[in-house]
């Protein structure tokens, strides 16, 4: 399976593949390899590493070289020219500037990175305090992992560049800059914030190469030209070779020898058999949500999802004004199917809907998960209920899959119409994040009195850590609650849930988290 990611794998695993070069220093001595690459690449241990993939951690051991030197000797003089990396595996280190020392580094600590990126002669002196074991990466390996490992470039380039402004404090030898010459001059450290200060522009890369077929093309074949990419693509020169910048600079595509291939994290979509998946995700965001995103800080001062403006109607909410623009009702169901079938795999793959007989979809849309539930447990019955405009389209998505005799789709609302009765299990999935604590709170006080007793409820969801400071893409994604669905969209911690079900009435309820890529995972609680 090429596709399996080992060092991701959900369980342990046997791996078996061709010996590299660097496989040999675990073969010399396996004890302490083992240990020096725990020690190197533990993300506590090396901050410099800590967003780095498997694979990249492992394109750095090769490129780079081992060195043990003595306590006392000198690894680099300030003033001299270099043009080495050094990362500490064990012992500690010494930073000198005119003479003083600046700092002392141990474990997991670094220096020389100005080596890499610029040919200044050396800003400080460097000399062992103990025996240590150093990584050493000069010019030369550098350049190989950023040509031949797509995204690293600009991993390391932050990283370094956040240590710069650590490093760099005024000696002696420096004058003193005028506030003219300061003014308006970023720290180096700013280097950090280039990926959310250009956020909408690494989008639009992304958006114009699926939409543009670039991917696919690459996919189909591999290691074409610049010119025969912008003649495939109907692309004068200056547009492909700006679109090429983009998506080899965002780690989307490789550059090598003049030739252009996917990046391994495009390819492993194809592979999985998903890249239309992903292809409507992109589009979701580009033609429902990008331009409301611009209103996100009306939304927030106005605590309303001021994005509607760009949705022609008046009804509160996106919902209901889709109906107006019959092309942008068809994208939503459509994409919103896909996002549906991201989250899929979690629901079907649980144990959640075990012994239960007949399960009503509050909320079900077109019927994307009613369907992946059906195919999954073969004696489950379920019905849906919506709104007519989406019952619609879900009783010809039932229809076409032959599924007509165990899923039905009802009109209802879901807050004042009376719910289909002979249910053990009500699902509510992808709900509480559209309505407010107090609506959310009505939903599962219905939810109670549809249930008989020992009845079931699942709401399943994206939700918000405990701790309040994550994950990244819950926090992204609300930009989307907040601008969009409704006046009182946002996501929220599994524990408001929990305390909702047990006002509602409910006994016995817990979170269980999914394994997947996205923060979702489902609320269970029994009548």
């Amino acid at each position: 399976r090429p596709e399996l990611n080992v060092g991701e794998a959900p369980a342990p695993v046997l791996a078996l593949r061709y010996m590299l070069p660097s496989d040999r220093r675990f073969l010399l001595g396996a004890d302490h390899w083992l240990a020096s690459w725990a020690a190197r690449f533990g993300a506590d241990r090396v901050p410099l590493f800590r967003a780095f993939s498997t694979a990249e951690l492992a394109a750095v051991t090769r490129a780079g070289r081992d060195l043990r030197v003595e306590a006392g000797q000198t690894l680099c003089r300030q003033g001299e020219p270099g043009e080495e990396f050094f990362l500490i595996l064990e012992g500690e280190v010494d930073i000198e500037r005119d003479g003083e020392q600046v700092a002392r580094l141990g474990a997991g600590g670094f220096f020389g990175e100005l080596a890499l990126l610029t040919n200044r002669p050396r800003t400080a002196t460097a000399s062992a305090t103990t025996d240590t074991a150093l990584l050493m990466l000069d010019r030369r390996g550098f350049r190989q992992i950023v040509e031949t490992v797509p995204g690293i470039a600009g991993k390391l380039l932050v990283e370094l560049a956040g240590r710069l402004s650590d490093l760099a404090s005024p000696g002696a030898s420096e004058q003193p800059r005028s506030p003219q010459e300061d003014e308006g001059v970023l720290p180096a450290s700013a280097a950090a914030l280039v990926p959310v200060l250009f956020g909408h522009a690494a989008f639009q890369q992304l958006n114009a190469a699926c939409e543009l077929g670039l991917l696919e093309l690459l996919h189909e074949t591999p290691g074409l030209r610049a010119e025969e990419l912008a003649e495939q693509l109907g692309l004068a020169d200056r547009p492909a070779q700006i679109l090429l910048l983009g998506t080899s600079a965002l780690g989307l595509t490789s550059r090598v020898n003049d030739r252009y291939t996917n990046a391994p994290v495009v390819e492993d979509l194809f592979h999985a058999g998903v890249w239309s998946i992903f292809c409507d995700l992109v589009e979701y965001e580009a033609k429902i949500a990008y331009h409301s995103h611009g209103e996100y800080t009306a939304s927030l001062r106005e605590n309303t999802n001021a994005g509607l403006r760009w949705f022609a109607g008046s009804e509160p909410d996106l919902y209901r004004r889709l109906a107006h623009t019959p092309e942008l009702h068809q994208v939503f169901h459509r994409c919103m199917d896909s996002w549906s079938r991201v989250g899929n795999a979690i629901l079907t793959g649980s144990d959640w809907f075990n012994g239960c007989g007949h399960v009503l979809d509050v909320g079900g849309g077109a019927g994307g998960n009613a369907l992946a539930l059906a195919r999954a447990h073969s004696g489950l019955r379920i019905t849906l209920l919506d709104l007519e405009s989406v019952v619609a389209l879900a009783r010809e998505r039932i229809t076409a899959a032959g599924l007509e005799d165990r899923i039905r789709a009802v009109v209802g609302d879901l807050f004042t119409d009376t719910y289909p009765d002979g249910c053990d299990c009500v699902l509510l999935a992808n709900q509480i994040v559209i309505w407010s604590p107090e609506e959310n709170l009505r939903l599962i006080r219905r939810a109670f009195e549809a249930l008989p007793d020992g009845g079931r409820l699942v709401v399943f969801n994206e939700f918000v850590d405990e701790s309040l400071d994550g994950p990244l893409y819950a926090a992204l994604d609300n930009v989307y609650f907040a601008t969009l669905p409704t006046a009182h969209s946002r996501i929220y911690p599994a524990a408001d849930c929990i305390e909702w079900t047990h006002e509602a009435g409910f006994g016995e309820a817990a979170f269980f988290p999914g394994r997947g890529w996205t923060p979702h995972g489902a609320v269970v609680a029994v009548k």
